[in-house]
């Protein structure tokens, strides 16, 4: 499998995984909208997913979520502390 660097990313593309790396996992519409149009393009190449989960333990309502895969190749880019997908105390599963 290749690794990011040897994919071919435009520079939109890299920014945008950049963006959702860095912060873990984002709403998709905490995604600003100029980055918004790569989601699809990383997501068919392998880099990163879109799931729905709930917001708050309460709510009825699912949201849509973007993360990176775990890749270990992927994990390696960071040069700062940041491990893995933080955790936001969300309930995962609806009663």
């Amino acid at each position: 499998m290749e690794t990011v660097e040897e994919m071919r990313l435009t520079k939109l593309e890299r920014e945008t995984y950049e963006f959702i790396r860095r912060r873990g996992e984002v709403m998709t519409v905490n995604i600003p909208p100029r980055m918004r149009g790569a989601v699809p393009n990383l997501k068919r190449k392998g880099l990163i997913e879109v799931y729905k989960d709930y917001t708050a333990p309460w709510s009825t309502k699912k949201m849509k979520f973007v993360r990176v895969k775990d890749y270990p190749s992927v994990q390696g880019l960071d040069g700062g502390g940041e491990s893995g997908t933080p955790s936001f105390g969300r309930n995962q599963t609806k009663p």
